[in-house]
């Protein structure tokens, strides 16, 4: 009795571990691969370049003009960011220098979402003897922010921050009271933003696409002035605008695959028909199996233009019944796999001879672009 329930315990296991394998095998053969990460590609040295679109899924396009340079002394100029464009069309402006007001921020057009830079700020003129900030670079959207301004005379401005960020005013002393309007040192203007998001067929791959970078403005510098009434007036250098950017991220479209060949044919002769079994491929590629296609000839071929196909059946199945072939003509078979995106070589090519029964080996096969190859 306990010998009994011992085999059946055992038997109910070894059964249970064989339907689990089926199970993972189907789902293993019918998964469909996940989708590729994003990948990113980054233009942050100013200059004309050139993108060369991949096969894509999902790509953006983000762009930020220069930031404009700081004030140290009225008299020296700062400089303009430039205007940094993905493909001649989404565009962000560079940010604008000033010495008297505040400074605009750079403009932005051709995307889904165009977003002005932030103003440099102004400080108001000195009333009285001291030290005094310039005013601070403003911040480019989604980028970098404005560098920060001098707080005493002769301090510089810092640099705004990549990307488009504007730099910082330069900062000033006053040394007497009748001096009350110095200049405001207004920090630099931001570069705008812009950013635009393409759907397959939107760019060509394999095209290549215009990338300007703008470089951000210089600052102006500093100086010691002196005047009828007031000696020295010292002023520290504005801090540079920040580099723009160009920056694209994009998902690679998935890679269209055939699937695996299926294995292990084997054909079996009876007097009224051949039977054909064979295992299901590995992969199933980058989609599901939709038939199996069994071809035939009477010698051995190289081709599916040199063999008929006799039938493409469901891939529930993974046997087929030959009942056209002709009792004592020896046929040769293959099995291929199709899917979406194409047919898969073929599996190895068996024949069954004219004797009732008889199996009959043939060396391995595989199908090379257009036909099957002996091994």
């Amino acid at each position: 009795m306990t010998r009994t329930s011992s085999r059946s315990n055992f038997q109910h296991l070894l059964s249970t571990l064989v339907l689990l394998s089926v199970v993972a095998s189907t789902f293993a053969l019918y998964a469909i691969p996940p989708r590729a990460h994003a990948e990113t590609v980054t233009y942050s040295t100013p200059g004309s370049l050139e993108f060369e679109v991949p096969a894509y899924e999902t790509l953006t396009v983000r762009v930020w003009g220069g930031g404009a340079g700081a004030y140290g002394w009225p008299e020296n100029t700062a400089e303009d960011g430039e205007q940094s464009s993905f493909d001649s069309s989404v565009i962000a402006n560079g940010g604008t220098a000033s010495s008297t007001a505040s400074a605009p921020g750079g403009t932005a057009s051709g995307g889904g979402t165009n977003t002005t830079g932030g103003d440099g700020e102004t400080y108001t003129s000195a009333p009285s003897p001291g030290d005094f900030s310039g005013g601070e670079g403003g911040d480019s959207p989604n980028g970098g922010t404005g560098g920060l301004s001098g707080t005493s005379g002769g301090d510089a401005g810092s640099n705004g921050n990549a990307p488009g960020g504007g730099g910082g005013g330069g900062g000033y002393t006053v040394q007497c009271f009748s001096v009350d309007s110095v200049g405001t040192l207004p920090g630099g203007g931001a570069g705008g933003y812009s950013e635009k998001s393409y759907s397959p067929g939107d760019l060509t791959p394999g095209s290549s696409v215009p990338v300007v970078v703008g470089a951000g403005g210089a600052g102006a510098e500093g100086a010691d002035q002196s005047s009828d009434f007031c000696s020295p007036i010292i002023y520290g250098d504005g801090g540079d605008g920040a580099d723009g950017r160009v920056e694209i991220t994009y998902t690679p479209a998935a890679t269209q695959t055939e699937p695996d060949a299926p294995a292990n044919l084997v054909t079996t002769s009876t007097v009224a028909a051949v039977l054909l079994n064979w295992t299901a491929p590995e992969s199933s590629g980058d989609s599901n199996l939709e038939t199996y296609g069994v071809w035939r000839h009477t010698s051995p071929f190289s081709a599916t233009s040199s063999a008929t196909l006799i039938a493409s059946i469901a891939t529930t199945s993974t046997s087929y019944t030959d009942s056209t072939a002709v009792h004592g003509i020896a046929y040769y078979y293959g099995v291929t796999a199709v899917n979406a995106e194409g047919e898969s070589d073929f599996s190895n090519q068996r024949a069954s001879g004219s004797n009732s029964g008889r199996i009959i080996r043939l060396k391995g096969a595989v199908r090379l672009r257009g036909g099957v190859h002996l091994r």
